[in-house]
């Protein structure tokens, strides 16, 4: 069919812009290299659009997520041995597993999909939880392990590529997928929010606010603030052509960092 068809189509040109973005990822001083990577953006979310697709019309649900589930391990393997953050896999099974949860909403008989994604969140939370302690416990010689195995294994939203906007990228194409103007009109909204949010310092803002109002968590809300920048300013893969000023991610870094050190 034309949809088929069409998706095809959209993969290709996904997989050819990845290519361009991974060779200025590999090659970072090559003059096109910045261009590459505006091209480079619109990879991830025709990926993710892919994923929401695949979904909705695989004939086999449980096969089509277990091979991103595979397909996340496989790339971790890798990622032990060469140390590169590049599993996009990883970001599509959650994907998957989230839309298919939100798919029990057709099934009336099926067991409420409220309470099946409250567990899916709370089981991302614990996981998280257990891969952040492990890694901050982690040597030169768990390090890998720790950081891209265990993860992948766990199917878990700790150090997942692109971060977890991602993810809400692919719920709100989920969302709007049945009605083509509301999926143009929410990713347009998603672009322009998101792009506000990383280039000005709101986001910095508003945590420095929240540790002022809570003092008494002192240095751990340091940390924990410290890490939520690193989730959500994830620079490789904003998936736009316009250039981005990471300027806030990392000043927001450095005043919560001299902010650690005068608690300590």
């Amino acid at each position: 069919g034309v949809l088929l068809m069409n998706i095809f189509q959209l993969k290709i040109i996904a997989m050819i812009a990845m290519f361009l973005d991974h060779i200025a990822y590999f090659f970072p001083d090559l003059p096109m290299s910045l261009p590459l990577h505006w091209i480079g953006r619109i990879a991830a979310p025709i990926f993710i659009f892919g994923v929401v697709n695949g979904v909705k019309y695989t004939s086999s649900k449980r096969m089509y997520i277990l091979r991103l589930y595979l397909a996340s391990i496989v790339m971790a393997v890798i990622q032990m041995s060469t140390q590169i953050e590049l599993n996009f896999f990883r970001t599509l099974f959650i994907v998957a597993c989230i839309c298919e949860i939100l798919e029990i909403r057709k099934n009336q008989k099926a067991v409420s999909w409220i309470k099946v994604l409250s567990l899916y969140i709370a089981y991302q939370v614990i996981v998280c939880i257990v891969c952040g302690y492990l890694s901050s416990i982690s040597n030169m010689y768990t390090e890998t392990i720790c950081f891209y195995l265990i993860p992948a294994l766990l199917g878990s939203v700790f150090t997942t590529e692109g971060g977890l906007i991602f993810v809400v990228l692919g719920i709100i194409m989920y969302l709007a997928y049945d009605n083509k103007k509301r999926l143009i009109l929410s990713y347009m909204i998603f672009v322009v929010v998101y792009m506000f949010f990383m280039s000005t310092n709101i986001v910095p803002i508003i945590l420095w606010k929240i540790k002022e109002l809570i003092p008494i968590i002192g240095t751990g809300l340091s940390h924990g603030m410290e890490y939520l920048l690193s989730i959500i300013c994830r620079r490789e893969y904003i998936y736009n052509s316009v250039s981005v000023d990471y300027g806030s991610c990392s000043s927001a870094n450095t005043i919560i960092q001299s902010s650690t050190r005068k608690k300590v």
